[in-house]
């Protein structure tokens, strides 16, 4: 299983997952972000195989000689992305086969990427186009943007996992309200995921990872793997500001009370 989730930012889109893949009870870890040929970050979930062929495929896609993005729109790049991945796995499963089992090959590979109730790949995928970021869900064959001025995040898994409503809790906690920054969306991606390991014993764990394409002041961008051990630290620090208030007793634990027709007095709050 897997746990995945992209933020679009301000400044920038972030990347997360967990690094597990598992067989039923076997689990082994697995890179599940990816940064692809410094333009791309994108993490993915369903059947291993296409997992890799998928990241395979944007490699060759994007390399320093590809695909040419300067006069498409984003919504273009993701078209061509999902129709050419759909071609080259399509040409992979069938490579070197018997006439008669093609067929049934393709037909499963229409039904893991067709088939709503049967789909066995989903990506969120993020990338900087024409002065603009853009962060992309994919389900199967079916890309969904991600608007800053909606929903500015996506969340991707299995099972119980899927649509996983953690995200909602943790932006309460910190109160973001409206899009947020790239260094605050590492932290806020890094807790999702940590939580879902943390209260699921459905296959995912491993070590989380986390990418992101950030944008300067001189209007270039760049894509880099963010630093864990600062994302454990904030997150330690805030369940333990947190303990610290929840231990307190009420007397303590209240907003102080003012008047506004009294003046100011230290001592009756400090």
């Amino acid at each position: 299983m897997t746990i995945g989730i992209g933020v679009l930012c301000k400044d920038g889109v972030v990347i997360a997952s967990d690094g597990m893949c598992s067989a039923g009870p076997v689990g082994v870890d697995n890179l599940k972000t990816h940064i692809i040929q410094n333009k791309i970050v994108c993490c993915c979930a369903g059947a291993d195989n296409y997992l890799q062929f998928f990241i395979n495929f944007l490699n060759l896609k994007f390399n320093d000689f590809g695909f040419d993005t300067r006069n498409r729109t984003a919504d273009d790049i993701i078209s061509s992305i999902i129709s050419g991945f759909y071609t080259y796995v399509s040409a992979l499963m069938v490579a070197n086969i018997p006439a008669h089992t093609q067929n049934l090959l393709l037909q499963k590979l229409q039904n893991d990427f067709l088939n709503p109730q049967t789909i066995q790949f989903a990506s969120v995928i993020g990338f900087f186009h024409n002065d603009n970021f853009y962060l992309y869900r994919i389900d199967g064959l079916t890309p969904s943007p991600i608007k800053p001025t909606g929903m500015w995040y996506a969340i991707i898994g299995s099972g119980f996992l899927h649509g996983m409503p953690s995200i909602h809790l943790i932006k309460k906690i910190i109160q973001i309200n409206s899009i947020p920054n790239v260094a605050n969306a590492v932290n806020l991606a890094y807790w999702t995921v940590d939580h879902a390991i943390e209260v699921s014993s459905a296959g995912i764990g491993g070590n989380i990872t986390i990418a992101s394409i950030r944008k300067h002041n001189d209007n270039t961008f760049s894509v880099q793997t963010e630093n864990i051990e600062q994302c454990k630290g904030f997150v330690e620090d805030v369940y333990r500001h947190i303990k610290t208030y929840f231990e307190q007793p009420a007397e303590v634990a209240r907003v102080p009370e003012f008047n506004a027709n009294e003046p100011a007095n230290c001592e009756k709050v400090c």
